[in-house]
């Protein structure tokens, strides 16, 4: 049985690959958040065949950036040094770190992110990622066998971050002004990402590779919000309100940044060497949407 040992096991991410690998047959170690500080952490991954790196320090709000910024320096590149390092002396072969899309920018041009995108960083969150990316390329590709995930939005049942408030104003049944929100937007379902994960983890192909991954359909915030409505059982009631009357509505609010995720394209093309690895989303996305509904709904959530 293949093992692989994963790093934020427990958060949204790591909860689902774990369930899926071992509906799978493949063995999971759960690398405790506290051990990835600890002198002996490579005894914690002996005996895996892959490590997948999910643990980071995630989006904050912009106001707390500046007292964070040394905690997003730890949490996301000093740790992937102190993992790969880990890796080398476990025997270890393969490091899968899974980044973010955000990396090339914070919002997409018309034509949408390909591998050819150079990076674009906005804040402290996709700039410690991308700075973690360029050291697991530049340190550790010639003894480890390195793959890098950038994924966009991830949404599922126990989505945390944006997907999560997407989520509560939806299931709030107020009319919302969200209706001339239609600008494309990629996202990606946890089961998917979690399918592709399990893949590249013996893909050979996959090898030294930063991969783009995405859901095959686009949608929109608006599409986003009807969507869940309706998997919910009611009806979308959105209403078309200016962008711009939205963007000083957020400003007033404080809440300013937020107003490119809900009014600027974030286009992902997937990248083109997943099909050297035969790997295509084998989930939809309005499917993923109902599952996403119906098991908020069973656990207590309102739909």
């Amino acid at each position: 049985m293949a093992v692989i040992a994963v790093t934020g096991a427990t958060g949204f991410v790591g909860r689902h690959l774990c369930e899926m690998a071992s509906s799978a047959g493949i063995g999971t170690r759960a690398v405790p958040r506290a051990a990835l500080w600890q002198q002996d952490l490579d005894q914690f991954l002996q005996g895996a065949d892959a490590v997948v790196h999910l643990a980071a320090r995630a989006h904050r709000n912009r106001r707390d950036v500046d007292d964070l910024t040394e905690a997003y320096q730890a949490d996301n590149v000093e740790l992937t040094g102190r993992l790969g390092e880990a890796c080398k002396t476990a025997g270890v072969p393969r490091l899968v770190f899974v980044s973010s899309a955000g990396v090339l920018g914070r919002y997409s041009p018309p034509e949408g992110f390909s591998d050819e995108s150079p990076p674009a960083p906005h804040d402290a969150y996709t700039r410690t990622k991308l700075a973690a990316e360029q050291l697991v390329r530049h340190r550790f590709a010639d003894c480890l066998e390195t793959v890098i995930i950038r994924p966009p939005l991830i949404y599922g049942p126990g989505a945390t971050g944006s997907f999560s408030r997407i989520m509560q104003l939806a299931t709030s049944g107020w009319p919302l002004p969200l209706g001339a929100m239609t600008a494309p937007r990629s996202l990606i379902s946890v089961r998917n990402l979690c399918d592709l994960l399990l893949r590249v983890i013996h893909a050979r192909q996959a090898s030294g590779r930063c991969l783009l991954v995405a859901d095959k359909e686009v949608t929109s915030v608006a599409e986003l919000v009807a969507s869940i409505r309706s998997a919910g059982g009611r009806r979308p009631r959105l209403v078309r309100v200016p962008p711009a009357a939205v963007a000083l509505a957020l400003s007033l609010a404080g809440r300013r940044d937020e107003y490119a995720s809900l009014a600027k394209s974030f286009v992902v093309r997937a990248s083109s060497a997943l099909g050297r690895i035969d790997w295509t989303p084998p989930f939809r996305l309005p499917d993923e949407i109902r599952w996403t509904v119906a098991c908020a709904s069973s656990a207590g959530g309102r739909p």
